[in-house]
């Protein structure tokens, strides 16, 4: 059986379940998406970049608890989590069948076309 780890323990897996964890582990599925916006400072030096954030997608498909693991500054790391609290996500599932809580990495581009 695989040890628990932080990731474990912080989405509710048990040392039984943690073994599971690399199956439920799935793609990002949104089901609902609202686009992530410029911050002003950004949008006036034309400045670019991904943030990765980490959350954990509940039973709902609510993003939770989520925290910067990469940053870029300028305002883009608050618009990367405030988008990313608007979205909802299609729950991974267990082995069981049922959805289960699962932490994430999700990365936010922002781009200027």
């Amino acid at each position: 059986m695989a040890p628990e780890s932080e990731a474990d323990r912080a989405v509710g897996l048990g040392p039984a379940k943690a073994e599971a964890r690399a199956e439920v582990f799935s793609a990002l599925a949104l089901t609902e998406l609202e686009l992530q916006a410029h911050s002003d400072e950004a949008r006036k030096t034309k400045y670019q970049g991904a943030v990765v954030v980490e959350g954990i997608i509940n039973l709902d498909g609510r993003v939770t608890n989520i925290k910067v693991v990469k940053g870029v500054g300028m305002g883009l790391d608050e618009n990367a989590i405030a988008a990313v609290k608007t979205w909802r996500c299609k729950p991974a599932v267990g082995p069981s069948g049922q959805p289960v809580r699962t932490l994430v990495p999700i990365e936010v581009t922002f781009r200027l076309y």
